[in-house]
């Protein structure tokens, strides 16, 4: 059993044997909300995201990325993947960190 809505049934609620959907088959699905959680059912956070604030990524309940007035904070770390990548900082990308094989 299904939960439709919209002209033309376009926003749909359902379970299709494997798992819960929501789907919007016409337009972007928004989510408004001041503070928005994405998490488990054991309450294992994935995401959060606070009004005028932080938003927070979590690996197994621990913050592992936040945004901040400043920018952001990484906990843990930064893998690249591929050859020749670089870490480009400063105003004229002046401090370049990179491994060319």
């Amino acid at each position: 059993v299904a939960f439709s809505a919209g002209d033309s049934s376009d926003l749909k609620i359902f379970h299709d044997g494997t798992g819960c959907n929501i789907r919007s088959t016409s337009s972007k699905l928004e989510i408004r909300s001041p503070d928005l959680i994405l998490q488990n059912s054991s309450a294992e956070k994935y995401f959060r995201g606070t009004s005028d604030g932080a938003v927070e990524l979590f690996y197994d309940n621990v913050e592992k990325f936040r945004t901040n007035p400043s920018g952001i904070k990484v906990s843990g770390n930064i893998a690249c993947d591929g050859d020749n990548q670089k870490l480009i900082l400063g105003a004229g990308d002046d401090l370049q960190i990179y491994h060319d094989g």
